[in-house]
């Protein structure tokens, strides 16, 4: 009875990477919003843009750590991608949260609620299957932050080792307003390359699953699903920049 119990909590609760995402999702640039509600519209999924191919091979360079941190079963994990375009590219593809799902294969649901000068909110569903034959599937609202000078000093995804003088840093931040999550909480964050069609990408996550999920079966596929997302990122970010803005 037990076992039919945590299936059914798998089933209908649990992770996504990004967000995604992200989190995921996804920051460069300064672009003024103005306040409106988002179309609510039918999900145009995943853009045949990025074959499964190109996204596996590219998920192998991205780094992903995961730590434990001081409260019970909250996790940090980070991830990082260099990316073949400027900062500028890379912001337009995450702030364009209309879009994120058409290239973010595990975002199920994705609707921009409303857009401020600062930032947006976001409703995103994401699912996932995992090598057990579970099926992942979590719900989050989001509050998104845009920081196109960084984050302040102070703040909790503020990095001293990218915020040298004459280093270029950007932060999209974003925190669970309501959801699937005990804890939800993160940023992208841009930091500019050595030459200026060349950048580095980092997602940070602070999550925390629902008591009853297994904390090491969920990180490990949040893992997953982080390299894709950072990789399907990279490369919409390349073909938006390739392409003059159009990607």
């Amino acid at each position: 009875r037990r076992g039919r119990a945590l299936r059914a909590s798998l089933a209908s609760t649990s992770s996504v990477g990004g967000v995604e995402q992200a989190s995921l999702r996804g920051f460069w640039g300064s672009r003024r919003l103005s306040s409106q509600r988002g179309p609510r519209h039918a999900q145009k999924r995943a853009s045949p843009l990025k074959s499964a191919s190109s996204v596996a091979d590219l998920a192998e360079s991205v780094s992903v750590s995961v730590t434990s941190l001081p409260s019970r079963n909250l996790r940090e994990l980070t991830a990082s991608t260099v990316i073949d375009a400027p900062a500028s590219s890379v912001w337009e593809t995450l702030t364009s949260y209309e879009t994120l799902h058409e290239f973010i294969p595990g975002l199920s649901v994705n609707e921009c609620l409303e857009r401020t000068e600062s930032g947006a909110t976001l409703l995103q569903i994401g699912e996932a299957n995992t090598a057990v034959g579970f099926r992942f599937k979590a719900r989050v609202m989001l509050s998104i932050g845009e920081f196109p000078e960084g984050v302040p000093e102070g703040h909790k995804f503020h990095l001293e080792s990218a915020a040298g003088a004459d280093v270029d840093v950007k932060d999209i931040t974003f925190s669970q307003i309501e959801g699937d999550f005990k804890e939800y909480e993160g940023t992208w964050k841009m930091i500019a390359g050595d030459s200026e069609n060349e950048s580095k990408l980092v997602y940070i996550l602070r999550v925390k699953p629902q008591p009853w999920l297994p904390v090491s079966l969920v990180m490990r596929k949040v893992s997953q699903e982080v390299k894709t997302n950072l990789s399907c990122v990279r490369l919409q970010a390349q073909s938006l920049y390739s392409n003059g803005g159009e990607a």
